[in-house]
């Protein structure tokens, strides 16, 4: 940091120290267009993030009762398991890439005769790769 300010000072003190008026006004001109080339180097636009959505106890009831009825329907199982391809998409998946070359979490998911038992292990592996 001391190095990239370094620049602009020394162009400054020529601007101070010159003998010709024309050359101060140069150097004085350079002065400010680097310091504006610095100031304008780490700009970004914001960008508005979308406010997190919390769930409520609607819907906490809601996904409750889905994973209940999963035991019996495959309805309530679809549901669950596209939720889970959903958080993983917000990991950063992409979708073809989820379907084609699933993660260790859908696989485990898929494989297990007990589902609630696979429910828990593809959460569990989910949460890892959230860590």
């Amino acid at each position: 940091m001391r190095s990239k300010l370094l620049i602009p000072l020394i162009t400054a003190l020529l601007a101070i120290l010159a003998g010709s008026y024309v050359i101060r006004w140069i150097f004085a001109v350079l002065t400010a267009t680097i310091l504006f080339v610095y100031s304008i180097e780490g700009w970004e636009p914001k960008l508005r993030r979308p406010r997190q959505e919390s769930f409520s106890e609607e819907e906490i009831r809601r996904l409750a009762k889905i994973v209940a009825r999963s035991r019996y329907s495959e309805v309530s199982r679809k549901i669950i398991r596209d939720h889970i391809l959903e958080a993983y998409h917000l990991l950063g998946y992409e979708y073809p890439q989820l379907r084609e070359n699933p993660p260790e979490g859908l696989k485990v998911l898929d494989e297990h005769e007990n589902f609630i038992n696979g429910l828990e292990k593809s959460l569990r592996l989910l949460e890892e790769e959230v860590k």
